[in-house]
């Protein structure tokens, strides 16, 4: 049951990994413009979802209807995809730190993975050493103090740099499984 569970985390992880590595690239190429598309493709979702939200309220039941929230989430996500739009600069600014948490995040999981997959593999440390370096990393990129497009470029340099580790593990690990 844990080596199917994790096949199937190594697969989503390998996918994940190869967009990421494509927005690393991108972030290292264009890195003004990548962080645009990032900023609108995310209000765009979240406008979509506010849609989305704001009509399943009203093609629900009475019943559904009196403990939903969809009418005011919908109306929210739209204006909040809106004002991200017309504010697209400030979240900008903040796109390393969400990058970063984001890879601080996923590591975290991963030192929880490696620590669990101690009694099943001797090569667990080989994740936990990945995912440590990838740790130090994401925290590199939120406490780097240079401007916008430096931060962008060393940002999209540490993503690139840590979802490689992320490949070569995942891969390991499905061969190693098989």
């Amino acid at each position: 049951m844990i080596k199917e569970y994790i096949k199937k985390y190594n697969k989503s992880s390998i996918i994940t990994s190869i967009l990421m590595i494509i927005v690393a690239i991108l972030l290292i190429v264009k890195p003004i413009k990548t962080m645009e598309w990032i900023v609108m493709l995310l209000s765009i979702i979240i406008i979509i979802d506010g849609i989305f939200d704001f009509i399943n309220y009203f093609k629900s039941d009475k019943e559904t209807k009196l403990y939903s929230f969809g009418l005011i989430e919908g109306l929210l996500e739209v204006l909040a995809g809106i004002l991200i739009i017309l504010n697209k600069g400030v979240l900008i600014a903040f796109l390393h730190l969400i990058l970063g948490f984001w890879i601080i995040l996923k590591n975290i999981l991963k030192i929880q993975l490696a620590i669990n997959l101690k009694q099943f593999s001797s090569d667990w440390y080989l994740l936990l050493i990945f995912a440590i370096l990838s740790l130090v990393f994401g925290i590199l990129i939120i406490l780097n103090p240079f401007s916008v497009i430096a931060i962008t470029l060393l940002a999209g340099m540490f993503l690139l740099i840590t979802e490689i580790f992320n490949l070569i593990e995942n891969i390991y690990f499905m061969i190693k499984l098989k």
